[in-house]
């Protein structure tokens, strides 16, 4: 908050806040200045900037929440894409707990931020969108709860937070099926069914050459059993 003592956390050096009149509240490093990744004044700009920036952000909020320097969750939302419903997803707070950037998953891919348990294993993992969404091989081998927000609106919400303001929701662009809302957990996609052979069961005294005409209750269930077959 305003008046407090902040380290950058891509390069654990003083910096200062900024609270315009026309302009969102930002940091600011603290002269000498070094070689960080974060400050534009050596070349930090675009795409890579904004990731870097909003994945520090979302760790320094969770870190403070679950340690219970601020009782501010950060709150997430997103759309059903399947029923357009507004899904509200809540993470986890293990305890004792760890925070992590770029944690390493077994198959060696790397989450942006990682919530873990006392086991280190992931409870949520977070993945900051900008323009790149998680592709669908990596996000075969993510862990069971994983969620990807958009970079702006965890710049946005955690700028509020610092301002003393209250937090806009973060926002969702993808999310494990873990998390899925009860109207797509339920919603069965129609598979057709196979083409099968239709076969009239006939007696066992049947004799190749004569004619079999099967009983009123054999046609019967045979329609039944062929009912949607096309």
């Amino acid at each position: 908050m305003p008046g407090g003592q902040y380290l950058c956390p891509e390069c654990n050096k003083p910096v200062g806040i900024r609270i315009p009149e026309k302009r969102r509240a930002h940091f600011f490093h603290i002269p000498p200045l070094g070689a960080c990744a974060l400050n534009p004044a050596n070349g930090a700009k675009g795409e890579g900037h904004q990731h870097a920036v909003a994945k520090h952000f979302l760790y320094a909020w969770l870190k403070k929440w679950l340690s219970g320097e601020t009782t501010i969750a950060p709150t997430i939302e997103g759309k059903c894409s399947t029923h357009g419903h507004t899904v509200a997803i809540e993470i986890p707070k293990p305890s004792p707990y760890q925070v992590e950037k770029e944690y390493r998953i077994p198959s060696g891919r790397r989450l942006d931020v990682a919530v873990l348990n006392e086991d280190r294993r992931v409870s949520m993992g977070f993945e900051v969108f900008h323009s790149n969404h998680v592709g669908e091989d990596k996000g075969a081998e993510l862990p069971a709860r994983w969620i990807e927000l958009r970079a702006k609106s965890i710049i946005s919400s955690y700028s509020q937070l610092l301002e003393g303001l209250a937090p806009d929701p973060l926002l969702a662009v993808r999310w494990a099926r873990y998390d899925d809302p009860s109207c797509c957990k339920n919603h069965k996609r129609f598979v057709p069914a196979p083409r099968m052979p239709v076969r009239i069961p006939v007696s066992s005294s049947y004799q190749p050459g004569t004619v079999v005409i099967p009983s009123p209750t054999v046609v019967s269930n045979t329609v039944k059993m062929t009912q949607g077959i096309n």
